[in-house]
């Protein structure tokens, strides 16, 4: 029993040099700028120490054993400096005169310890948990005055574990020593886990620093002074109980003592200072703050009073105001707009007391007046005493026309009669300007809804007519279903899809996608319905489609700096062959009983970037039933990047939604167009999106081709 509770020590103190191995590791992250060391690096240090002497206190070796005290004094020396290294708040800290006088102080305890036992070795008993009672409370000291400061420390949710951790710890190793050995010794094991939280939590640290004004500021640093003076008071007080309570001392211990507080009663009494020089720093900022104080007041009741000169100059222009409005609410439009500007200025001239002149004028940058009205006596800028206003508003910095000028200039001559408070008289002349304004603003908009109004119109129209070259019905022949489906991103696009049963032997099938959207590519789309209409008359080779098509649409094309990817298909009924030709277009989806694949087609640069590009045509014997969808890039488009769908993934999906288990046969044309709607209703479209899709069956008299199905390349 004894040997398995020495081998559980053994790890604990295994597992301390383990988290000290942690902190060391750690403490890379959080080296701050003033100090070479910090918290993460100390306390890593005090827990390598504390592990590593009490292995050797465990080990057999007399030279590890004499080792282990010197050891242990290291784990109070860094927990020491590990505290006054805490990462408080920058204006909260030990200064550098503390931490060394604190150390010699701890330093002396220890060494006081070492030597009464040295010259005594009989009072070991006594004196080993005697050492370890002052040197923790001295520490806690420290640690009780850093906890207080970390309480308004803008990082405290990150770092506050890991303090009560480490305060825990030195309270249950040194409770441990002689009392409770085994109860400490687990729950110093449970603190190890809180440590490592603590731990983890401050390597999330922000950059984040409170700022505070300059009295609390010094409140916060006279504070965490106090409670280091108190603190300090209360160790000495404690420590002289100790020495009445506990009689014959050797002299070694007695001197030592007193020096160490000797060391103590001066860093007391310099504390004092320190802390005498703040408070009369503080009752200065007091005194300060009282004049600023007296100084914000008396510019408070000046504002008052110009408050109460505004309020009376509101009721004044009361009468102004009301006579504005009321031609704020009248219909405006660049017809009337100088009939309004002309009532304005009867209204302001007739209620502004003590205006003599009133000029406003509507002018371009570069000062030519395209409206003036005036109103009063020009003249008076001769008479005294008067004060002349001008002032300029824009009116926009793009327009400059006469219906929409670039500026408005007021000029006016008022008599002292009329207010003494010039600043509010330009505002009120502002008023009038920034009034005027928006009459011009307001003109300005109503056009511009009425050509936009037009605008969505033609729109509208051109959206019917696009809609309108889209066949809507399915195409239902002998052994062959099609189906466009076409979902614009804007109202119009530039996708096409179009079909055609030439006569009981030939349909053509057309899916194209023109570069750009809106209006532009919707008239490109027209004319690649006539081109198309037209080319058919000649040829049902779909390669000879694309040439000719490419011929007569380049001109137009090269013109708009567009283009046109194209996927051309021809089915033969009699022959059962199915012939497609391709001008940049995404390879189709192929969906079969036996197989699902990308068909690999031929391809070709697109429309209008080469006059005289030849297109090649494949041909695939139609063997089996199977679907074919021809689709544009808008459906690998959908959607964030993330999110979108490759054709390899579409492929799979239609298959999902065509599979017997789901669909009806008859109905797989539709199960695939429900499929995409759901899709583009849920993700976010960028592109146009078309779709063609055949339903092609085999005829039940055709034999298989011999050799491969595989494409043979055409012209």
């Amino acid at each position: 029993m004894v040997g398995d509770w020495v081998i559980w020590e053994a790890s604990l103190y295994a597992t301390g040099v383990f988290v000290a191995c942690l902190f060391l590791l750690s403490s890379r992250h959080l080296i701050t700028f003033k100090r070479w060391y910090d918290f993460s690096f100390l306390y890593g240090m005090a827990l390598l120490a504390w592990g590593l002497g009490h292995l050797f206190r465990l080990h057999p070796n007399l030279l590890l054993k004499l080792l282990a005290s010197p050891v242990s004094f290291l784990f109070y020396l860094f927990l020491l400096m590990a505290f006054h290294a805490f990462p408080l708040s920058p204006h909260l800290y030990y200064e550098r005169w503390k931490s060394v006088l604190d150390i010699i102080i701890l330093s002396a305890i220890y060494l006081t310890y070492t030597l009464t036992v040295w010259f005594d070795p009989s009072r070991s008993a006594l004196y080993e948990p005697l050492v370890h009672a002052q040197a923790s409370l001295f520490i806690l000291g420290r640690a009780y005055t850093v906890y207080m400061g970390n309480e308004k420390n803008a990082q405290r949710d990150h770092n506050h574990l890991l303090l009560v951790g480490a305060v825990l710890f030195l309270l249950f190793d040194t409770t441990g020593h002689h009392f409770f050995k085994k109860p400490m010794e687990i729950l110093t094991a449970v603190t190890f886990a809180v440590i490592l939280l603590g731990l983890y939590n401050m390597r999330k640290l922000r950059g984040k620093v409170d700022v505070l004004d300059e009295y609390l500021y010094f409140h916060e640093k006279l504070s965490f002074q106090f409670r280091d003076d108190h603190v300090n008071r209360a160790y000495f007080f404690l420590s002289i109980i100790l020495l009445i309570a506990i009689p014959h001392h050797p002299p070694v211990f007695l001197l030592g003592t007193g020096i160490s507080l000797f060391m103590l009663l001066g860093r007391i009494y310099f504390t004092r200072r320190e802390n005498d020089a703040a408070m009369q720093e503080m009752f200065h900022l007091s005194r300060s703050l009282e004049k600023q104080f007296e100084e914000n007041m008396q510019e408070i009741r000046q504002k008052n009073e110009h408050l109460s000169n505004l309020l009376s100059a509101k009721q004044s222009y009361e009468m102004l105001l009301v006579e504005s409005n009321r031609q704020s609410m009248r219909e405006v439009h660049f017809e009337n707009l100088h009939q309004l500007i002309e009532e304005i200025a009867d209204a302001w001239y007739a209620n502004m007391i003590g205006l003599d002149f009133l000029r406003i004028s509507l002018r371009s940058q570069g000062g030519t007046s395209y409206y003036e009205t005036v109103r009063g006596r020009p003249e008076a800028r001769g008479e005294t005493p008067h004060r002349p206003v001008s002032l300029t508003v824009l009116v926009g910095d793009r327009a400059d026309t006469p219906l929409v000028p670039r500026q408005i200039v007021i000029e006016a001559l008022t008599t002292p009669t009329f207010r003494s408070d010039t600043e509010m008289e330009d505002s009120i002349f502002n008023l009038l300007a920034i009034h005027i304004r928006g009459l011009i603003q307001r003109c300005l908009q109503n056009q511009q809804a009425l050509e936009l109004r037009l605008m969505e119109q033609e729109m509208e129209l051109a959206s019917r007519i696009q809609f309108s070259l889209i066949p809507k019905e399915r195409l239902v022949l002998p052994g062959l279903q099609a189906k466009a489906v076409y979902l614009p991103v804007a109202s119009i696009g530039g996708d096409y899809v179009d079909y055609v049963a030439i006569d009981d032997r030939f349909s053509c099938f057309l899916v194209a996608d023109i570069s750009g959207h809106g209006i532009p590519a919707s008239l490109l789309t027209t004319g690649l319905r006539i081109a198309f209409r037209a080319v058919l008359q000649t040829t049902m080779a779909p390669n000879e489609i694309l040439d000719r098509l490419n011929r007569l649409m380049h001109e137009d094309l090269a013109k708009t700096r567009s283009f046109i990817t194209m996927f051309v298909a021809v089915y033969d009924q009699q022959a059962g062959v199915l012939r497609t030709s391709r001008a940049g277009h995404p390879q189709p989806l192929y969906l079969s009983a036996a197989k699902q694949m990308i068909l690999p087609c031929a391809n070709g640069i697109g429309l209008g970037l080469i006059p005289e590009t030849r297109y090649k045509m494949d041909e695939w014997p139609v063997e089996e039933d199977f679907i074919l969808v021809i689709y544009t890039d808008g459906l690998t488009d959908l959607g964030r990047k993330e999110e979108a769908l490759t054709a390899q993934d579409w492929l799979q999906r239609f298959r999902a939604a065509v599979s017997a288990d789901k669909r009806e046969a008859s109905d797989r044309i539709a199960a695939i167009e429900e499929e995409v709607r759901q899709r583009t209703r849920a993700m976010e479209q960028e592109d146009d999106i078309s779709l063609l899709i055949l339903d092609v069956k085999a005829r039940p008299a055709a034999a298989p081709l011999p050799g491969s199905t595989a494409a043979r390349s055409g012209r």
